[in-house]
C-alpha cells in the first residue's frame, strides 16, 4: 500500500513540474522590451497555451485585441463577447485593469474564459518583432498575437 502511495505522489509531482515548466517564460522572454507605442492598433490571436494545453487559430480568427495607447485602453473581441478595460506599463510589466466583460450566453466560452484569465494575470509582454506580441502569465500560460494593422 505504501508503494502505491509513493508511486501516485511521484507521478503527480512529475505532471505538476511538467506543466509549470511548459508555462514559464523561456530564456528569450527575459529580453523584454517595452514600447507601448508599438502596441497601438489591432492584434489577432494566433495561439495560446493555458494549463499545459496549446490552441492555435487560423488566419482571420474573430479574436482581436485592440490597444488605444493615448488613452491606455484596450478591447478584446471574441466570437461572442467583448472585454474592455485599461492597461498600464511600469517596470517592465504590463497590467490589465478595470475590465468590463459583456455576458452574453454563448455555446462555447472556453477561449473567452482562458483569455480573461491570461489578461487578469499577465505580468509582462514581449514584442519579438513589430508584428508579434506575446503576453505572459507565468502561473497560467501565454498567448501570441500578430499585428493586423501594419
Amino acid at each position: 500500500m505504501m508503494k502505491i502511495k509513493f508511486t501516485f505522489v511521484a507521478v503527480t509531482l512529475l505532471v505538476l513540474v511538467a506543466c509549470s515548466t511548459g508555462n514559464k517564460a523561456t530564456e528569450s522572454d527575459e529580453n523584454i522590451q517595452l514600447d507601448s507605442v508599438g502596441l497601438q492598433g489591432e492584434w489577432q490571436l494566433q495561439s495560446y497555451r493555458v494549463d499545459c494545453e496549446s490552441t492555435e487559430f487560423e488566419n482571420g480568427s474573430k479574436y482581436k485585441l485592440n490597444f488605444d495607447e493615448p488613452y491606455n485602453s484596450f478591447s478584446l473581441s471574441t466570437d461572442c463577447n467583448m472585454i474592455n478595460g485599461e492597461f498600464g506599463i511600469t517596470n517592465d510589466t504590463i497590467r490589465f485593469k478595470n475590465m468590463l466583460v459583456t455576458e452574453m450566453a454563448c455555446d462555447n466560452m472556453t477561449v473567452e474564459e482562458n483569455m480573461l484569465r491570461l489578461l487578469n494575470d499577465s505580468t509582462a509582454y514581449a514584442t519579438y518583432s513589430t508584428d508579434t506580441l506575446r503576453l505572459i502569465a507565468p502561473q497560467i500560460g501565454s498567448d501570441i498575437f500578430v499585428n493586423i494593422t501594419r
